[in-house]
């Protein structure tokens, strides 16, 4: 076959053509002998044809500049008007054919010149047949694209520039007809083609004209007149899966996605791609389901042919460079010339099979990859809602540890975001962990028949290397999973802290629980210190091994086997290794990834594992009759909270042995001392507790429930984040009717009027811009509306104030659902609701019944339990209902704030890179720059030494070289080179030992540029996480009000994630690449000058396609990181309201709603996906064109007769390079992109650092002197004594605890007319106690807010001791000044770090001393036995304090201001859910351990007020009237206006 190629180009033409390849003159065929400059170098005189080179060079200076505007008309081409016209289409259609037929007719001149004997061309012809041959395919395929997207092209100047280069047809077409007289068939084939292009001329002119009668219709058109398409969606967007086969082959489809990108119109999600049918999340689900429990990811669009051939196509690279290297070197000109040509197209060949594989295999198994993150995501959501309430902690005896088997939020978190992906990963990781070995195989087989038993070195480094590498590997996948145990540790704390982010800030905690978020993250960061650090050694270990490779084979092959080494094996062994480098490289990453995939596996299989609520092994479901049955009974049912098979074995039990039934309109008080279990019974009924009985199905239930659920209420009230009226429907039917009746019953009727939107006004997460009783009345409307036929109701009443609590009872409870056939278990202290009640349960403090039966006959045991000194109160029914209906001040903000994420266009900043830099250090980015600069230089300084040693061996005399037979390679001797001399061993051994040095060198380099970068991520992540934390404990409270609780999670979770992993691998791999890069481009054009104009025209394409392309991955990036924040904040949602979604069946609607957003995340993914194909494919086609530029222009370059020894083993390396560029041009884009897209991270993290409103201090120091008795009168006398001293230090504690308010305003919009709290006006002395009473909503809380300056009042001034508290810092205010929540605040940690919160002390003395303190406060509150039940101080509270009652949370939360001693103590109804015994005894502890503080207390009742000093009584945002209660009247407790 060889020899058939070379016969084409033996010299047979007529005239004066020779074939004498010497030197230029004779190759371009210039007559020397002429005297005329004209003949001698432009003519031929006897033909009157031009030179062949200038042909070439006229002919194709116009086609590269043809070439140039073609690229850029494709990029300009989705941006034209769409066909208006059918007279148009027909020539836009016409111009498709013409075109098509005008290549058609030149490429079969190309294949006549190729195998034609009698009329032969000049090889600079046949190149200019080939490369216009190329253009003009491509100018048809942008002609077909135009047809096919329906785009009318109307540039004018590309046209008339169509016309000029065309002609080349017809000068081509001439050229050949004088040449042989017109008996060349290809000059007739090329004036046909003209011909052709003159009709096309004829088009365009046909064009133009039709153009201007259609212009109006064109202006119109574009303006969508006549079109009903809506501008933002004409250009429609197709999958993968809706397109034909040449579109999906090429990935044509991608180009809308990309021009939209570019052009900057992916403004909304609306605008990327919908999803394929096989991405749909509801077939994901099926399919995934369908394979439980063993998961099966979906082969289809999968080929493993296309993966093997993807594999083994790269491979046949190095197989040719040894055939053209050895062509090059072959001293017969005339074989040589055929052969290299030959084998350089074979380089070309395999290049293009090998990347069109590759772009498919990566499309298709990412496609994969997010099926399975898809299905994995659902299985987790789902398995959260099928698992019990007690799963979510364990209950521990002498154990603070938590189980690996409970379930937390920051956990689920951490599956959604971080194991999810990991799995995800596994699929790429796992092919690549099958073919690497199999790639590794071929490459030592290919080198073994190169250097025969020197390649047995790499086995030996292989063998030594596996081991290490193990070890290490198994040290990662250890130091990972600490790593995620302190991750999830370190969520949990986080999730706790900002759902108590409130009391957090008013208390000043917020830098406390930061350095103990910040003492987990450094734990967190030594394991992901440690294994950084391994990756770094397995990374130099298998980034080096090329290196110690190479010096053992070719000091094996040299000085102990004593061969010749030549260009042809050295560089063929080069590109063996550089085979290898990929694999080994990669080694490391992809069995990490593998392992940390393991690793997320058994977490999530630990997590799956755990049982599921299973409802029929619980409930027992009775058929239902007309009468006689109750709706539920308990038959001798025991619960506990341990969520192991050692409750049934364990001697502590939450409730035992009860008996209870409940019959339609019935209602049933449980009632007993706090944490006798009433919540507890409620969540047993739910089968959220363990049931241990001696029965299965020891609950009796009415089946419509199972179906239908129970109607629950929680002393937590859970509320979502959206409108009123989303979440009193929850995805229900809206009935206006029935929905005004629940509104009205929950007495809410008067809030809705007082809010902006009325009940489209949006609440943030958990309600926090609600009040306590607009919470628990929103709660309850929403259970009523589902109009369930049971409800449980946990203590609702404690947050209400009476008059409100009677409207909820008599019009919520008795009209809504005890009239309406609905019955009721109602927890609760309230003896005016319990004598209400058609049945009584009393519980003991050992969660046993101690008494049932009608109110008559247990209310004296109820009395005598709780030490009830008030007395029931009647309903009166003539109660003006209005009276009873009055709303509060609500915290106005923009909806848009609440609901949607803020997100930046284009791509990311330089100030992003900057900031990063930034957080690595300056020294230290030098320093690894350096490294990486070094490590380069050292590399390929050590591969230019061995082409000069090569180059020195051929200077040997080649009598004592056996060149390599055609049959050497792959078939060929072992040993065919005969032993060196003495002087040759001696020079070799001088090569080699320069050559080890510089190796060395590489590697020292290499490890320092490895252990840096882990180090440079390490700081960077350490700084970013450390600001971040630490600003967002330092927003405003407003800020808080109207962000959601997801996209602070999303901050600190998903992008702190990605800059601790994601990002420094990226950019490593960026900075790796380009430098490498660089060195190859450089050493290349050493070898080849001459190629310098074709990769000067590549990196002008390379730099507009990313140019191009940034733009839309930028887009779909920050949409892939938006959309997830909505997806944690559901999550969250969910962790939250558990219960409330199980147990009144609204599981389905909110696994709805997860993949609605996840759908809207997984569009953002596909589109990504979509927008790295487009890239992939032109990166790679410029990487073969590349490749084949170099072995052309070898080829080319040494024919030129301008190569000596050195230039030809500098030929071989540049040709070794050149089978990577394809690798490293996409490797540099892709991480670019990729690293691009990682900062988007860094971007948000930065937006949030530098947008957050923080508060702020105020430096001056308002002091109120000589106030301390006076009778202030006039607003004159308060400005006379306000004194403004500035010099005062704002860290001192107050001077008093006394508390002055004077003319305050306070609106959330600054308009007055608005206002929350209207001229306030009171001062109370230090030391008073003083309860707070008003309606539900009349402003109570809100003074404690701005006491705490949690909000800015809008005229007016506080002062405390007498000095203008805005003159205090924050720190100073808030220290002096303790609060307790409506909710209160409990985290995970023991009894004592819960009490203890500031004074954690390793002294062991002080602690004890401290201990025994807080066991005193339990002792004089009768509280000793609720101790021991928490397994005293060391007791361990799971999060959130799940495993307390909420009366206990709220006694932990009382007793812990004992401890703080402060100035101030503000309690806002902490002990609403405690009896009123227990109520009196909180007070009682605070009056003997506080006597000097001044306490304000928020009350909603106002039995046993003798313990107080005073009274204020608010309605309206008001003061309606002050009321001093001390008896010492001399002594007044209100400082007078």
């Amino acid at each position: 076959m060889v020899s058939n190629i070379s016969d084409i180009f033996k010299n047979d033409y007529p005239n004066n053509y020779t074939n004498n390849w010497s030197t230029v003159d004779s190759f371009c065929q210039f007559n020397k002998t002429s005297t005329s400059i004209w003949f001698r170098y432009f003519a031929d005189y006897k033909t009157n044809t031009v030179n062949p080179c200038v042909e070439f060079g006229s002919i194709m200076f116009e086609h590269v500049i043809f070439l140039y505007f073609i690229v850029l008309n494709f990029f300009k081409m989705t941006s034209s008007p769409r066909i208006p016209t059918n007279s148009i289409y027909i020539t836009t259609l016409v111009k498709l054919i013409t075109i098509s037929c005008s290549t058609l007719f030149l490429i079969i001149s190309l294949f006549i010149s190729l195998i034609t004997i009698t009329y032969k061309l000049p090889t600079i012809l046949l190149i200019e047949y080939f490369l216009i041959t190329i253009i003009w395919l491509i100018y048809s395929f942008f002609w077909y694209c135009n047809i096919y997207y329906e785009h009318w092209h109307k540039n004018r100047c590309f046209s008339i520039l169509y016309s000029i280069v065309s002609k080349g047809f017809l000068i081509i077409g001439i050229q050949r007809g004088l040449l042989y007289s017109f008996t060349d068939p290809r000059s007739y084939f090329m004036l046909i083609g003209f011909f052709f292009h003159i009709i096309n001329y004829g088009n365009n002119i046909l064009e133009w004209y039709l153009s201007k009668n259609i212009y109006v219709h064109g202006l119109l058109h574009e303006n969508n007149v006549l079109s009903n398409v809506p501008p933002s969606t004409t250009l429609t967007l197709k999958t993968d899966e809706e397109v034909n086969l040449f579109s999906k082959m090429f990935y044509l489809w991608t180009n809308n996605l990309v021009s939209k990108g570019y052009k900057q119109q992916l403004t909304n999600l609306n605008q990327l791609y919908h999803l394929p049918k096989s991405l749909r999340v509801s077939e994901i689900e099926k399919k995934f389901f369908e394979s439980a429990p063993t998961i099966h990811t979906d082969g289809y669009n999968f080929s493993l042919f296309t993966a093997l051939l993807n594999c083994f196509a790269s491979f046949s690279g190095p197989i040719f460079l040894h055939l053209l290297v050895t062509a090059i070197e072959d001293s017969g000109k005339d074989k040589g010339y055929s052969d290299t040509l030959y084998y350089s197209f074979l380089i070309f060949t395999s290049s293009l099979v090998s990347v069109f594989c590759n772009f498919h295999y990566n499309f298709y198994s990412n496609k994969i990859g997010l099926k399975v993150r898809t299905a994995t995501t659902i299985a987790v959501y789902e398995k959260l809602l099928s698992v019990p309430y007690f799963s979510f902690f364990n209950k521990k005896d002498n154990d603070n540890s938590t189980s690996n088997e409970s379930v937390s939020a920051g956990k689920i978190s951490n599956f959604i975001s971080i194991d999810t992906e990991r799995i995800t990963n596994f699929v790429t990781s796992f092919h690549a962990f099958w073919s690497m070995p199999m790639q590794l195989g071929i490459a030592l087989y290919l080198i073994y028949r190169e250097v025969g038993v020197a390649c047995l070195s790499v086995v030996v480094i292989s063998i030594i290397m596996i081991p290490v590498n193990k070890y290490i590997s198994t040290k990662i996948g250890i130091y990972s999973t600490k790593m995620m145990m302190m991750k999830d540790l370190r969520m949990k704390l986080i999730t706790e802290t900002i759902r108590g982010i409130r009391q957090v800030k008013l208390c000043n905690w917020e830098r406390h629980f930061e350095i103990k978020i910040n003492e987990i993250r450094q734990k967190e960061l030594k394991y992901l210190a440690y294994r950084k650090y391994l990756d770094a050694l397995c990374v130099y270990l298998w980034a080096s091994a090329p290196v110690f490779i190479t010096v053992a084979i070719f000091g094996t092959y040299t000085l102990w086997m004593g061969q010749v080494l030549t260009s042809a094996k050295v560089f063929t062994c080069l590109a063996l290794i550089n085979m290898l480098i990929v694999p080994l490289n990669a080694f490391p990453w992809v069995l990490n990834g593998v392992i940390e995939s393991l690793v997320s596996l058994k977490r999530l299989n630990t997590f799956f594992d755990v049982k599921d609520l299973d409802y029929l092994s619980i409930y027992n479901p009775v058929e239902e009759k007309l009468f006689g049955k109750p709706v539920l009974e308990l038959n001798n049912a025991s619960f506990c909270w341990n969520n192991n098979d050692e409750c049934i074995e364990s001697i502590y039990k939450s409730l035992k042995s009860i008996n209870l039934s409940i019959f339609p309109s019935e209602i049933i008080g449980i009632t007993g001392p706090v944490g006798c279990g009433k919540s507890s019974l409620l969540l047993g009924i739910l089968g959220e507790l363990q049931i241990i009985s001696d029965q299965r199905n020891s609950i009796y239930i009415k089946p419509s429930l199972l179906e239908n659920g129970i109607g629950y209420v929680g002393q937590e009230c859970w509320l979502k984040r959206g409108s009123i009226k989303d979440n009193v429907l929850c995805g229900s039917n809206y009935d206006p009717k029935f929905y005004s009746f629940v509104i009205s019953s929950t007495a809410l009727s008067y809030d809705l009027t007082m809010m902006p939107n009325g009940d489209s006004y949006q609440i943030s997460d958990g309600g926090s811009t609600l009040s306590g009783g607009q919470k628990t009345r929103l709660a309850l409307a929403r259970s009523v509306y589902q109009n369930n036929d049971l409800y449980l109701l946990d203590d609702p009443f404690s947050s209400l104030d009476k008059k409100v609590a009677k409207h909820i009872w008599k019009k919520c409870i008795i009209e809504m659902l005890k009239n309406r056939n609905k019955a009721v278990i109602l927890a609760t202290h309230n003896l005016d609701y319990l004598s209400k009640c058609d049945k009584i349960i009393i519980l003991d403090k050992n969660g046993s019944i101690k008494g049932q039966g009608k109110p008559e006959e247990v209310m004296n045991e109820i009395n005598n339990i709780n030490e009830w000194k008030g007395s029931c109160e009647s309903l009166d029914d003539n109660e003006k209902e209005d009276e009873l209906l009055v709303g509060e001040g609500i915290i106005e903000m923009d909806l848009k704030d609440i609901n949607e994420e803020s997100k930046d266009t284009g791509t990311v900043k330089a100030y992003v890179f900057k900031y990063y830099l930034q957080s690595i250090g300056s020294s230290l980015s030098f320093l690894i720059l350096l490294s990486i600069i070094l490590m380069q230089i050292t590399k390929n300084g050590s591969e230019m030494w061995l082409s000069n040693w090569t180059s020195k061996q051929n200077n040997i005399n080649e009598t004592l070289l056996v060149h390599y037979s055609d049959t050497t390679f792959p078939f060929g001797s072992l040993f065919n080179t005969p032993f060196l001399s003495n002087e040759q061993f001696e020079k070799t051994k001088y090569f080699f030992k320069i050559y080890i040095i510089i190796a060395l060198s590489n590697t020292i380099f290499t490890l320092l540029r490895s252990f840096t970068f882990a180090n440079g991520g390490i700081v960077a992540t350490r700084k970013l996480h450390s600001k971040l934390l630490s600003i967002v404990f330092k927003a405003k409270m407003s800020w808080w009000d109207s962000t959601p609780y997801g996209i602070v999670l999303n901050r600190l979770c998903s992008d702190i994630y990605t800059i601790d992993d994601s990002l420094p691998f990226q950019l490593n791999i960026f900075l790796a690449s380009t430098f490498n890069l660089t060195g190859s481009i450089i050493l290349t054009l050493i070898a080849l000058p001459y190629i310098l104009p074709v990769i000067i025209i590549l990196f002008i394409f390379y730099f507009l396609i990313q140019r191009y392309y940034r733009y839309t991955t930028c887009e779909v990036k920050r949409f892939s990181t938006m959309t997830l924040s909505p997806l944690f904040s559901h999550i969250n949602d969910t962790i939250n309201g558990i219960i409330t979604i199980k147990s009144q069946k609204f599981v389905r609607r909110f696994v709805n709603d997860l993949k609605e957003k996840l759908t809207n995340n997984l569009r953002a993914q596909y589109s990504a996906l979509a927008a790295t194909q487009w890239l992939s494919v032109r990166l790679q086609f410029i990487g073969v064109i590349m490749i084949s530029t170099v072995a052309f222009g070898a080829v080319i370059q040494k024919h030129f007769g301008t190569i000596g020894v050195i230039q030809q083993s500098m030929i071989g390396l540049a040709i070794t390079y050149a089978l990577t560029l394809t690798n490293l041009l996409n490797a540099i884009l892709n991480s670019f992109i990729d690293t691009e897209k990682e900062m988007v991270s860094v971007e948000r993290i930065n937006q949030f650092i530098q947008n957050i409103p923080t508060e702020i201090d105020s430096k001056n120091n308002y002091v109120y002197e000589n106030l301390g008795n006076q009778i202030i009168e006039t607003e004159n006398d308060i400005e006379r004594n306000l004194l403004i001293n500035e010099n005062i230090p704002n860290n001192e504690n107050f001077k008093n605890g006394d508390i002055i308010f004077h003319n305050v305003f306070l609106s959330y919009t600054n308009d007055l007319s608005t206002s929350v709290l209207k001229n306030i006006n009171f001062g109370i002395k230090e030391g008073s106690k003083i309860a707070i009473l008003g309606r539900t909503g009349s402003g109570k809380s809100s003074l404690f807010n701005i006491i705490l300056r949690a909000y800015d009042i809008t005229s007016g001034y506080i002062s405390i001791g007498y000095q203008n508290i805005s003159s205090y810092s924050l720190s100073t205010l808030r220290s002096n000044i303790a609060i307790v929540t409506q909710q209160p605040f409990i985290f995970h940690g023991t009894v004592y770090e819960n009490l203890n919160i500031f004074n954690i002390s390793n002294d062991e003395t002080t602690t004890n001393i401290l201990k025994e303190k807080i066991k005193q406060f339990f002792v004089k509150s009768s509280l000793e036995n609720m101790l021991e039940e928490m397994n005293g101080l060391d007791g361990f509270i799971e999060e959130s304090g799940s495993n307390l009652s909420y009366g206990q949370k709220q006694i932990l939360a009382c007793i812990r201001i004992l401890l703080l001693n402060p100035k101030i103590v503000l309690i806002d109804e902490a002990t609403a859910y405690m009896d009123l015994a227990l109520h009196n005894k909180m007070l009682s502890l605070i009056k003997e351990f506080l006597p000097m503080s001044t306490v304000l207390m928020i009350v909603h009742h106002d039995l046993n007020l003798e313990q107080f000093d005073g009274c204020i009584y608010m309605a309206n945002g008001e003061i309606k009237e002050l009321k001093d209660l001390s008896k010492e009247k001399e002594n007044n407790i209100f400082i007078t206006f």
